[in-house]
């Protein structure tokens, strides 16, 4: 009797095609009415958990035979496969592909659809893995290998193991668990549960009512097609894929201030007494790249650089690394500047940036109750209030403007940040004129 591990990894492959109904559904089309809780840990208003969490819906349409998945969300057709994704239709997106890499893999169906075909995977031999011996499949993946866990016993898959690459975090270990699997007719199973780790941390399930029909199989004549446009397209994974760094358009605030603007965010640089500050520099390393070359053509010559980061949320601090590798020092609220520093010590070894080349040791001032640098030319509070809980308001003296970060989206609009931001100013006595946020251009700071 052959060990498991002595058994060719195509067959069991074969046996988890089997075990799961990929076998028994041909001539159907998998259904999946999917629910999703995504937990949104670089949006929310700490570093750390319970993070906010945003639910969705989808249908999931997957051909058992090749793979191919159709996803309808509302508003957007995606066509996908494990080389190209399209977009409504015959638009091949390298943007949606990155995030449709990720989205295949709670699917074991799409899942073993692409082992199958790869032959370069191998048997790694067993491992225990929530409390029960496992097969472990390898095979070379995008940013390092990959590991499919099969049940010894059953074949079916338990997990799916690899390293992604994140805009801010670089090099993440993920874990897809395919739990709960449950008949979705013909013998057929389907995960009614799939759960995402990054880290070890929980950052997403995905879920389908089993009771309910929420997996089924339906005959092909009665299914959406499931053919890809063009099946000479071979999109790359990038592992910036979640923001593009779209050229900037810098906007004048006087007293040597300037937004600079894209279709994504909006950030602030200001020189002040020799020292170029920075407020935010959001969407990552790339972004961070024109950010400074810009710096360098509005203020030429050599200049010490300071980057606020004004908030917790990773999407508007994602530059940190790169500015920390030139040389700036930061400044923070003080609640936040334990995660910062675990941010610039997380190693890139996989996928160096430009921090990884250098390890500059970096230097981060904490704010408590405020901050006045450049003799006061630019001051730094906490925000007042409930809502703007680890977030710093910056005022530029000479600009008479005020950066309040996220959130804020009209000065005239009442809601809870709005009215925070009013009161923090009025607290410190400040006079501004203009104000702006992440999202949007310059509006004048009008009175109540």
């Amino acid at each position: 009797m052959l060990l498991p591990f002595a058994i060719a990894a195509s067959v069991w492959l074969a046996r988890a095609d089997s075990a799961i109904g990929v076998y028994a559904a041909r001539g159907a089309v998998l259904r999946i009415i999917e629910s999703s809780a995504l937990y949104l840990s670089d949006e929310s208003d700490r570093s750390y958990g319970p993070y906010a969490m945003y639910p969705s819906t989808d249908t999931l349409w997957v051909d058992p035979r090749t793979g191919v998945e159709r996803v309808v969300y509302p508003g957007t057709i995606q066509i996908r496969s494990a080389r190209a994704t399209f977009t409504n239709g015959s638009v091949a997106s390298i943007r949606a592909h990155g995030g449709a890499w990720m989205r295949r893999a709670f699917d074991p169906w799409a899942v073993l659809a692409d082992w199958r075909t790869d032959s370069a995977v191998r048997v790694a031999g067993e491992r225990v893995y929530r409390d029960y011996p496992r097969i472990a499949l390898t095979r070379p993946g995008r940013f390092g290998t990959d590991t499919l866990l099969l049940d010894v016993e059953t074949a079916i898959p338990v997990a799916l193991i690899r390293t992604e690459a994140h805009y801010f975090l670089g090099p993440i270990h993920v874990v897809y668990d395919y739990e709960t699997w449950a008949d979705v007719g013909r013998r057929a199973l389907y995960p009614a549960s799939v759960t995402r780790l990054v880290d070890g941390q929980l950052d997403e399930s995905r879920f389908y009512d089993q009771y309910g029909g929420g997996g089924v199989l339906v005959p092909v004549d009665s299914a959406p097609d499931l053919v890809i446009p063009d099946t000479t397209v071979t999109l790359p994974i990038d592992p910036q894929h979640r923001f593009a760094a779209d050229p900037l358009d810098t906007v004048p605030l006087g007293g040597n201030t300037y937004l600079l603007v894209n279709k994504a965010f909006t950030s602030v640089v200001s020189l002040q007494r020799d020292t170029v500050f920075v407020f935010d520099s959001p969407g990552g390393e790339d972004r961070a790249r024109l950010e400074h070359e810009r710096v360098g053509q509005l203020f030429p010559g050599h200049h010490a650089t300071v980057f606020v980061a004004m908030n917790p949320v990773w999407p508007h601090i994602a530059g940190l690394r790169y500015w920390v590798a030139h040389g700036a020092t930061i400044v923070a609220s003080r609640p936040i500047v334990s995660f910062l520093r675990s941010v610039l010590a997380r190693r890139w070894t996989e996928l160096p940036d430009e921090y990884e080349r250098v390890r500059v040791q970096p230097t981060i001032r904490a704010v408590a109750d405020s901050a006045l640098l450049a003799g006061g030319q630019v001051r730094l509070y906490p925000m007042d209030g409930i809502e703007g809980e680890t977030v710093l308001l910056a005022y530029i003296a000479p600009s008479r403007f005020v950066w309040a970060t996220d959130h804020i989206q009209d000065t005239t609009s009442d809601n809870l940040y709005v009215r925070e931001v009013r009161q923090t100013v009025a607290h410190h006595e400040l006079d501004p004129v203009a104000t702006s946020g992440p999202h949007f251009r310059v509006i004048p700071w009008t009175p109540r």
